[in-house]
């Protein structure tokens, strides 16, 4: 039922401005005409939010049970100053009560403000999250016929650019990894120098409050505070407006990003090529239960991964092949995916053509109605994430930790010792002649490449923790030296063993977060209890105390490598080494034997951003860190 009250006026309502900023390309100073607009706007407005209230799953795709609009109040429209006009609406949501079995209804008061300017400018304020995306999907499909949202390098030159950031909320585009979170927030008086080139490098920021307010980057959304009066309410929207004018009239490039040394939006494809790697997106990183339900949902009934690397012939260069396996039959089907830019080019689509059959076709049918759900990566360093596609600031810098050693006669991509594909032998096994494998290599040749004292009794010990929740994969502990040395070992075959494999991240990313997680084992009493938990579980056959040798037996018990861990004291050298031979000497210093220049592939200065993290992490806990490559 629709009423205009004359008990409620504007001078009654006191929202919170949090506003969806839109303009027109076309002024409207006749007062007559704005009038009628801000009254067609509003009416809009209200059909847009009767929908969400009755059809959520049909217009949000939220899964909370139907409601319904009840009642409204017309507030008298008013201008808050010459050229500044505005309408309002109360009015009133019924939603079932969730919890309570029954016909129970929670009756939910809200308000939507209608603003509208002389020269354009419009400002959507809605008291409901829901309804004001709503609202906003709406002005981007056109519905708002001549209104189009403001963009986000306008707000960010208004909002951020010359004024502190207070918080910023951070989303990732690497491939998820336990060396980063894959959001974060940070806090603080003024962002700018907190944010580290480096590790923050491959962070997108999604929100950004600054001195002056809050801005929702891609939502067009400002928020500016509470209010105690209408009064207050309009002062922070004629300040606000101000500011996006003067704003405009700058014209910021697309571009413009919140901070130098963050990722930043891409609004083309067109120098995006080499996908190298896709993921599903993992649920808890999505807002809002809808969001993370349809997820959850994608990930239990289907795997996907990459077919090949590269498009497919024929194929756009940012396209790419999935093969997407069912859980339910274990069957698998390969899909041609090609991504596309819509609306202004600030939103992701994923175009499949033609649909697949079933049940692949509920996979094709989720990822384009809901492209957040598949993340893809690209050796351009651009990554497609949470619906759009933005490109990593790349803060380079030489690495000079990599230890380049001789792997001949060893399989480079084998870790351990196996009986044969995909089945692991015993780790014994690499005192043989025949095994190949990168742990042989590292009891073998490494500790004699790598400066590192041989096994010795009562003084030296190599220990193998390979397997769940491993302290490292060997642990050289000598005492014999001065100081004493901690040393672990983290290993993982290369990618490829192919002679023109190139120097890319994704080989040492599951490598490099073993390593990070477990820094902490550096601290004695720590280690020791985790190693005597480890050989209780284990058993004690892993442990030896002379130089490798065929049929090399391990010790008959732990007990001198446990006491040593005992007295290990504070006074001791730290080291983490990982051996990963996928990157080349030649193609990572190709102008060797000079150290300088090193590889200046996208994938070379990913690779070098992500050991850099690892560096500075063993840093931390006053470690040196070491990662060897194949000499070739």
């Amino acid at each position: 039922m629709s009423t205009q009250s004359p008990q409620l006026s504007p001078h009654d309502l006191s929202p919170y401005s949090s506003h969806i900023i839109a303009r027109r390309l076309t002024p409207i100073p006749d007062q007559r005409l704005r009038n009628a607009e801000i009254d067609v706007v509003l009416m809009k407005a209200l059909t847009v939010i009767g929908g969400i209230a009755t059809q959520p799953r049909a217009v949000t795709g939220n899964v909370k049970v139907n409601g319904r609009i009840v009642d409204y109040e017309l507030v008298p429209s008013w201008q808050s100053k010459p050229g500044l006009d505005n309408a309002a609406c109360h009015y009133v949501e019924e939603r079932p009560v969730t919890w309570l079995s029954g016909q129970a209804m929670d009756r939910l008061n809200h308000l939507l403000v209608v603003t509208i300017s002389e020269d354009g400018l419009m400002l959507l304020t809605s008291t409901d999250a829901e309804h004001r995306a709503t609202l906003l999907l709406h002005l981007r499909q056109n519905f708002f016929y001549g209104w189009e949202v403001v963009s986000q390098a306008v707000l960010v030159k208004a909002m951020v650019e010359r004024f502190a950031m207070r918080t910023l909320w951070l989303s990732g585009i690497h491939r998820d990894t336990a060396i980063k979170p894959s959001s974060k927030i940070l806090s603080g008086t003024s962002l700018a120098d907190a944010i580290d080139p480096i590790n923050d490098s491959s962070f997108l920021a999604g929100a950004v409050r600054s001195s002056e307010g809050g801005v929702s980057l891609r939502n067009s959304s400002v928020w500016t505070g509470p209010n105690d009066t209408m009064r207050s309410f309009e002062a922070r929207s004629f300040k606000l407006l101000d500011a996006v004018r003067v704003s405009i009239a700058a014209s910021p490039p697309d571009d413009l990003p919140v901070h130098s040394s963050l990722a930043r939006w891409i609004t083309s494809m067109d120098d995006t090529a080499d996908c190298y790697f896709i993921a599903h997106v993992d649920p808890e990183t999505l807002d809002g239960a809808s969001g993370r339900h349809k997820a959850q949902e994608l990930v239990n009934a289907f795997d996907v991964q990459l077919n090949q690397t590269g498009a497919a012939v024929g194929k756009v260069s940012w396209s790419f092949t999935a093969r997407v396996t069912h859980a339910a039959s274990a069957t698998s089907a390969t899909i041609n995916v090609v991504p596309d830019l819509a609306g202004d080019g600030d939103r992701v689509v994923y175009v499949i053509d033609p649909l697949p059959q079933a049940p692949f076709d509920d996979w094709a049918t989720a990822v384009m109605e809901s492209p957040s759900l598949l993340r893809a990566y690209y050796n351009s360093g651009h990554t497609i994430a949470s619906g759009t596609v933005s490109q990593v600031r790349i803060q380079d810098a030489p690495f000079g930790k990599f230890v380049f050693l001789d792997f001949t006669n060893y399989l480079v991509t084998q870790e351990k010792p196996m009986l044969g594909k995909g089945i692991p032998a015993p780790i014994k096994d690499m005192m043989s002649q025949e095994d190949v494998s990168l742990f042989k290599w590292i009891f073998k040749e490494g500790l004699d490449f790598l400066n590192l004292a041989q096994p010795s009794h009562g003084k030296c010990w190599l220990y193998c923790d390979d397997g769940s929740s491993e302290v490292a994969d060997f642990v050289h502990l000598d005492i014999g030296s001065t100081p004493k040395r901690l040393t672990l070992f983290h290993a993982k075959g290369a990618g490829s063993a192919e002679p023109t494999r190139r120097s890319v991240p994704g080989p040492y990313e599951l490598v490099a977060s073993q390593a990070i997680k477990n820094l902490r084992a550096f601290d004695a009493k720590q280690l020791l209890v985790r190693i005597k938990k480890r050989l209780a579980d284990n058993g004690t056959e892993r442990i030896w105390d002379q130089p490798w040798a065929v049929g090399l037996q391990s010790m008959p018990d732990a007990a001198a490598f446990k006491a040593a861990l005992e007295q290990l004291g504070t006074d001791y050298d730290c080291e983490v080494i990982i051996v990963q031979p996928h990157v080349r000497r030649s193609d990572f210093l190709p102008t060797w034997p000079q150290e300088l220049p090193q590889s200046a592939t996208v994938g070379a200065k990913q690779l070098r951003t992500l050991l850099f993290s690892v560096e500075s992490a063993a840093r931390a806990v006053n470690a040196k860190f070491r990662v060897v490559a194949e000499a070739i």
